[in-house]
């Protein structure tokens, strides 16, 4: 237990480290672009000076402050030299964190990859495929089945069967006849012309 809060611990002393290092170098960089901005400015100084001394016939003086003037060029060129190696080597940590982090991503969703093929594997796959398979045939054979069957039956035993029905419900209803079911259909058309004006309208039967 000791032994694993010491290796957590380095592990965060080891990435405080690195980033304080990394500001180190940031603050370094931006130093020397703040120096070689003061350069400049002196640099400018220096220049209308010496045109000033040009100016008064003070030849001499004017030698010295170009002298001062073209160390202070140097040293603007080397301060540009170190921010630009700063730069390069900061664009370069950039770089490899970037990496660092792709490289972590991508072995968690390899982990994660594995982790669903161990719960799916081939057999299981087969096995879901060939259940499947079988209750599609299944579904056909019953759909075939049923298409080959015939359901409208005869209308004579349909008829009888209704009759039966009739009577177990209404055992006082009489029965009727195909032929009493006509006669009574020709007895309606004949009243309904009858109704129309070719004739006089007859009572129905009770």
């Amino acid at each position: 237990m000791g032994c694993g809060f010491s290796r957590n611990h380095a592990t965060q002393t080891r990435i405080t480290s690195f980033d304080r290092e990394l500001l180190d170098l940031k603050v370094q960089r931006d130093n020397l672009q703040q120096y070689e901005q003061r350069l400049k400015d002196s640099l400018t100084k220096y220049y209308e000076l010496a045109r000033r001394l040009v100016t008064q016939k003070e030849r001499e003086r004017a030698l010295v402050v170009l002298k001062v003037k073209h160390a202070l060029q140097k040293s603007i060129e080397q301060a540009q030299n170190m921010r630009f190696n700063l730069e390069q080597v900061l664009s370069e940590i950039e770089l490899k964190q970037l990496e660092a982090d792709y490289v972590q991503k991508l072995k968690t969703g390899t982990k994660l990859l594995r982790d669903i093929q161990k719960n799916l594997s081939i057999d299981e796959i087969e096995h879901l495929l060939a259940e499947t398979k079988e209750a599609m045939e299944f579904q056909n054979q019953v759909a075939q089945v049923l298409g080959d069957y015939s359901l409208v039956e005869p209308d004579e035993e349909c008829e009888e069967e209704l009759q039966k029905i009739e009577t177990e419900m209404f055992p006082s209803v009489p029965k009727r006849s195909k032929e009493t079911d006509h006669s009574t259909m020709e007895k309606k058309k004949t009243d309904t012309k009858e109704s129309n004006g070719e004739g006089h309208v007859l009572p129905l039967p009770a």
